[in-house]
């Protein structure tokens, strides 16, 4: 006996496959509107958010088409990604969908569905990171006379959202706790020191903090230590607000002094502005070279948050390739930054990025799905030329730059020769052409420094993930100029086989043609004579 569509709908959400039972639960709502169709659809949303947030980076990665085609189809590529992990709403999307359902059993009013309505709110809240709203939602549901099993889940979730609150936030606390939040403190205090403000900054959220105090906590947490919203910016660069600095400038200034000579006698500006380290969301889909630049078409849902969350703060995350298992400090990656962005109706985002500095990674975390790294950025050493650790005499630097002036010029000369070969080569093979624009507009300009220049002149050439790897790696401007003039030699040499495999076929097409002509004019001498 066939199932009714209720009863199907119920199956597939009982057998987590929460897609194909909202679209069930929408259709029946769409018949007749019904509080447990729409509570059981509020929850099918909210545990496919959940499940698109908990799964580790490595097991979406390899989910369906492998990580590193699922990262390649999310810059730009063609094809249907292989599940709901790869396509479809993000998580915090779904979330905000489970939350109008949840609110429009609560409001409804049914008794029934009264408590598991707040329950669905308050894990809608949790994924939006609405902490304290998410702790009433569950306060509410308690005194809705829920189940037993109902009243377990509500605990559950309250103690959850308290623990991610702050402790001057969370009911009950000291008021001693609230002013070291800042809630009765002095208006221009920061909520962390509980001191006037120095180099005052904003997040995303709308907190501020003194700049040394939110990178001392970016450097544990990346998210917001008022309202734990995830924050992607470095406080280290993070632009001061400029009102509230005149502000503070003009109505206390001798607080102001006071506190810039008690943070120097502290030496905590000095201490905070040594930090090397960053905390980068990765996109793991290529090696980038610095200068590059490239145009991202974000699909996936946990990249779309993580384009979202970064045009949110500083604009900039880490891009680098898909490694084997191997140590995260084997990994190295560039720096980009989004310089132009566009979302599409469906959620999509089409942004243009360039890059501009390398880093290591120390370590690697799992954020909502996707990867985030602790790194440390690095560039070529000062007067690289590749010999010893001690200070380089004038001569010595002299010697060096003259070297280097003189390999510029031969990478220039190589470069112009293949532009010219290949160019050549692409007036008969379409492909070829678009390889020559694509790599002329990723490269840009001719810069004018050594270092600068030797990844403009890797960034005009074909090259593969490993050559990427090892001219990221090179911190000596010399030996990267050698590895890109042989990369450039290698790459010549198979141009000029092109060519003459090319001129050889033309040959032997004009001989072809040379002989039939012959003979078709023979067959009328002979037609004519007849």
């Amino acid at each position: 006996m066939e199932a009714s569509p209720q009863g199907r709908a119920h199956a597939l959400r009982l057998s987590r496959a929460y897609p194909p039972a909202i679209k069930a639960y929408t259709v029946l709502l769409g018949a007749e509107g019904s509080t447990a169709n729409l509570c059981h659809r509020s929850e099918c949303y909210v545990r496919l958010a959940e499940r698109l947030v908990s799964a580790p980076a490595a097991e979406l990665g390899k989910s369906g088409a492998g990580g590193g085609d699922v990262a390649r189809r999310a810059g730009g590529g063609d094809g249907g990604p292989p599940s709901e992990m790869h396509s479809g709403q993000d998580a915090h999307t779904l979330a905000d969908l489970g939350l109008r359902d949840a609110q429009a059993v609560v409001e409804a009013g049914a008794s029934k569905w009264l408590a598991e309505g707040h329950m669905w709110s308050a894990r809608a809240h949790l994924l939006l990171e609405a902490y304290s709203t998410a702790d009433t939602a569950c306060g509410l549901g308690l005194a809705a006379s829920p189940s037993e099993r109902e009243a377990k889940e509500l605990r559950e979730e309250q103690l959850r959202a308290r623990r991610e609150l702050p402790q001057a936030a969370q009911p009950g606390a000291a008021p001693a706790a609230q002013a070291a939040g800042g809630t009765s403190g002095g208006e221009f205090d920061c909520p962390m020191c509980c001191s006037l403000f120095w180099e005052p900054v904003t997040s995303p959220c709308g907190h501020t903090f003194c700049r040394h105090c939110l990178a001392r906590s970016l450097d544990h947490s990346n998210r917001c230590p008022i309202c734990r919203t995830v924050l992607h910016i470095t406080a280290r660069k993070h632009p001061v607000t400029i009102t509230l600095q005149k502000v503070i400038e003009k109505v206390m200034p001798q607080q102001l002094e006071a506190r810039r000579q008690e943070l120097t006698a502290s030496h905590v500006i000095e201490a905070a502005e040594a930090v090397q380290v960053a905390l980068l969301p990765l996109f793991m889909l290529e090696h980038v070279l610095p200068g590059q630049v490239m145009t991202l078409n974000i699909f996936e849902p946990r990249y779309r948050l993580m384009c979202r969350r970064c045009l949110d703060g500083e604009r900039r995350f880490g891009m680098s390739a898909m490694e084997e298992p191997r140590s995260p400090r084997t990994i190295v990656g560039c720096e980009v930054e989004i310089t132009e962005s566009r979302q599409l109706h469906d959620g999509r985002y089409h942004i243009q990025v360039r890059a501009t500095r390398r880093f290591r990674v120390q370590s690697v975390e799992d954020q909502d799905g996707y990867r985030c790294a602790r790194v440390e950025f690095y560039q070529d050493a000062k007067n690289s030329g590749g010999g010893a650790a001690a200070a380089p005499s004038e001569a010595a630097v002299g010697a060096l730059f003259a070297e280097l002036d003189e390999l510029k010029t031969e990478i220039t000369t190589l470069v112009k020769e293949w532009l010219g070969r290949a160019r050549k080569l692409g007036q008969h093979s379409p492909q070829l052409n678009l390889l020559v624009k694509h790599m002329l507009s990723r490269a840009g300009k001719a810069p004018d420094t050594f270092e600068a220049f030797s990844f403009w002149a890797a960034n005009i050439v074909p090259r593969s993930t490993a050559q990427a790897r090892k001219i990221l790696r090179l911190t000596c401007t010399k030996d990267r100029m050698l590895e890109v003039r042989k990369l450039l030699q290698e790459v010549l040499a198979q141009t000029r086989a092109q060519e003459e495999l090319s001129g050889a076929a033309e040959k032997r097409g004009a001989a072809g043609n040379v002989d039939g002509g012959a003979e078709e004019g023979a067959e009328r001498k002979k037609e004519r004579r007849e």
